[in-house]
């Protein structure tokens, strides 16, 4: 998710900036071969270019505990069997690079994780597990397939995020500003925050989006707005700074928003990387569409683990798929009223509004929720974002 901050930036000074140094710092593993046969994976019905900076663009951003290989592997945590990831979202650069989707996906959500090939040759076999279990099972690239499977997206790329280069990637901004509605202590997490104002530093930063004990109910559902809530802090802070004249403070920022990923060879240098930046350069918070995965208790182990909705999730997935925005208008960001993108108050208990809009399309929604292309039909395309829970702890 912290890769879109990073694509805000303007790239006109990363030149002047030592780039041989800054690509070094990013881990590329190229996992193609690990994705599957061809006609094992979805069809992109919105061709997507061979640049990465231009078209539609469907990413899987993780945020991941540890770079490197595990303890008894070679390799990084890509690649490796045994890496944890705590975060995952579905990014979705629009064609005409005037909106980013983002569907955030429950990591205790239960999922079937189809068979993935290893680093090694390797199979594992289909089974029914949490979708983070499958970056521990295959890397990202049984990530890729697993989301690919329950969503009928096509995933161009993948990026992930290093938790300690996060943290140095906040200081080095200077620390990010929110207003937090109620006091948060968790020594898990390793936070101590006041309510009010509050300028986080890197620790707090990490300690805020990964808090469950002592705020909300304790679940990671309950910390997903708080990391699209920081998302959209971290976004308005870097297109706020002044970073982009204080060439120290630039590379800085840069160096360790580097040294923090790992990508597919498409975004694997920061020229690419500043290319994306230009052509995200008019993207601003309301722009940002951030919903997360519907789910609903699952059946199995209700306390536990969810499932997704497969009433509601499948036309969110729908709509990127055709390029659409969640809310109908293709370029138009949503109403105030319907925004799921700028949570404002503490709030527990469940949502029950909903948001929906209509829209041409040129697709034939199936009874299953994907979608099979059409030359003629121009069905209704309507889309329910149930409503977002607020964050705990934000104002």
């Amino acid at each position: 998710m912290f890769s879109i901050a990073l694509a805000l930036l303007s790239t006109y000074t990363v030149a002047s900036l030592t780039l041989g140094e800054l690509n070094n710092n990013i881990l590329v593993a190229d996992i193609t071969g690990q994705l599957g046969p061809e006609e094992e994976r979805p069809d992109a019905v919105v061709q997507p270019s061979l640049d990465p900076d231009t078209g539609v663009r469907n990413l899987l951003v993780l945020g991941s505990d540890q770079r490197e290989g595990v303890a008894g592997f070679e390799g990084d945590a890509a690649t490796v069997a045994g890496a944890r990831a705590d975060t995952a979202m579905l990014v979705h650069f629009s064609a005409n690079r005037q909106r980013v989707q983002v569907i955030s996906i429950p990591r205790d959500t239960m999922v079937q994780v189809p068979s993935c090939t290893m680093a090694d040759g390797s199979t594992s076999y289909p089974q029914r597990n949490r979708f983070n279990a499958a970056f521990e099972i295959g890397g990202v690239a049984c990530s890729i397939r697993t989301l690919e499977t329950m969503s009928n997206v096509r995933i161009d790329d993948y990026v992930i995020v290093n938790f300690e280069g996060f943290q140095q990637m906040v200081d080095a901004l200077g620390g990010v500003q929110m207003c937090i509605s109620q006091p948060i202590q968790d020594a898990e997490a390793n936070i101590n925050v006041q309510a009010g104002v509050q300028k986080l530093n890197g620790q707090q930063a990490l300690g805020f989006v990964r808090v469950r004990h002592n705020i909300g109910d304790g679940s990671d559902l309950g910390r997903i707005p708080r990391q699209q809530a920081f998302l959209e802090a971290l976004l308005t802070q870097v297109r706020s700074a002044n970073i982009l004249t204080d060439l120290p403070a630039l590379y800085r920022f840069l160096s360790a928003a580097t040294a923090s990923l790992q990508t597919s060879p498409a975004l694997g240098n920061v020229e690419a990387l500043a290319r994306v930046a230009l052509s995200l350069k008019d993207i601003t918070p309301d722009k940002i569409e951030m919903v997360t995965l519907p789910i609903q208790p699952d059946p199995y182990n209700p306390s536990v683990t969810v499932v997704m909705d497969e009433a509601t999730a499948p036309p969110l997935f729908e709509a990127i798929r055709f390029d659409r925005s969640f809310y109908g208008n293709s370029d138009a960001a949503p109403s105030a009223s319907a925004s799921t993108s700028a949570p404002t108050s503490a709030a527990t208990g469940s949502a029950t509004s909903t948001a929906t809009s209509t829209a041409t399309s040129t697709a034939t929604p199936t009874a299953t929720g994907a979608a099979t292309p059409s030359s003629t039909a121009t069905p209704s395309a309507t889309v329910t974002v149930p409503e977002q829970p607020k964050a705990i702890g934000v104002c």
